[in-house]
């Protein structure tokens, strides 16, 4: 989960504002407008986007009327991707919550909030980090996050690891990973996870995944309601104005014949 982090600053001066209104086209003439009205100012319709934003930078924002504006350009929360690995070894719940004892003392520093609790043979982690983007302007650069991690107890003599595929979630793992190898006594633990990143080809990809729903009580059916943009996302380009191009038909019921779709976008929906 995404939220804006409240930044450490007296106030917000008129440039970090008229960044913030000139960073996203959800900020259109109309809603500039609507904003102005709501503070008591009354603006002319014949003025330019930029000009608007000028006008209402100059004004004092409070830290609440701030997070109104902030709310206009948080995209919507996307169904994060999960990863799940296997350490073997054999280890009890004393010693998964000692191992994440350490991991929170390692990376004092950080300034990461640690929650956890254990039911039975597993313990569910929480972490709360910020993250910063320095390419967006002052006041969305900064963004806090929830990281959860399961740790379950297998019998059979595994500790299976379930988290986030972020690069945040690889490093609280690998931390983790080397506190339990020292709570259990062994140099190393040996680590078991399924990863397809060696595999470029997406036929092959979609082929490991239609194979692995066959053994499964899954079923494949066609997608017949599709939500579509009318252009394409680049790599490393921005998407909070995503929401504004995306199209739904809710009356199509038909096959879709044709939908440019590439590799990189299936991936990151």
């Amino acid at each position: 989960m995404t939220r804006i982090a409240h930044v450490s600053l007296f106030y917000a001066d008129d440039k970090a504002i008229n960044d913030l209104l000139l960073s996203s086209n959800r900020f259109t003439k109309t809603r500039l407008l609507d904003i102005a009205r709501m503070r008591g100012l009354h603006l002319s319709a014949d003025l330019t986007q930029r000009e608007l934003a000028r006008q209402l930078s100059v004004l004092d924002f409070s830290w609440p009327q701030l997070e109104a504006l902030l709310a206009y350009v948080v995209s919507a929360e996307r169904a994060e991707r999960f990863t799940d690995r296997q350490l073997k070894t054999t280890a009890s719940v004393d010693q998964i919550l000692a191992a994440l004892k350490k991991v929170k003392e390692k990376r004092a520093s950080s300034e990461e909030i640690y929650s956890s609790s254990a039911s039975g043979n597993s313990v569910a982690v929480k972490v709360v980090y910020a993250e910063t983007d320095e390419s967006l302007t002052m006041l969305r650069q900064y963004s806090q996050r929830d990281l959860n991690l399961l740790v379950e107890i297998d019998p059979a003599g595994t500790v299976r690891v379930r988290h986030q595929a972020s690069d945040m979630g690889n490093r609280i793992m690998a931390a983790f990973r080397e506190a339990l190898a020292d709570e259990v006594k062994v140099k190393e633990l040996e680590q078991a996870e399924v990863s397809l990143r060696a595999v470029a080809n997406l036929e092959q990809r979609t082929r490991f995944f239609t194979e692995l729903f066959r053994l499964t009580s899954l079923t494949l059916k066609d997608v017949r309601r599709v939500s579509t943009s009318t252009r394409m996302i680049t790599d490393g380009a921005e998407e909070d104005s995503e929401e504004d191009w995306e199209l739904e038909d809710p009356d199509a019921t038909g096959v879709v014949r044709s939908l440019a779709m590439s590799g990189s976008n299936v991936i990151a929906s």
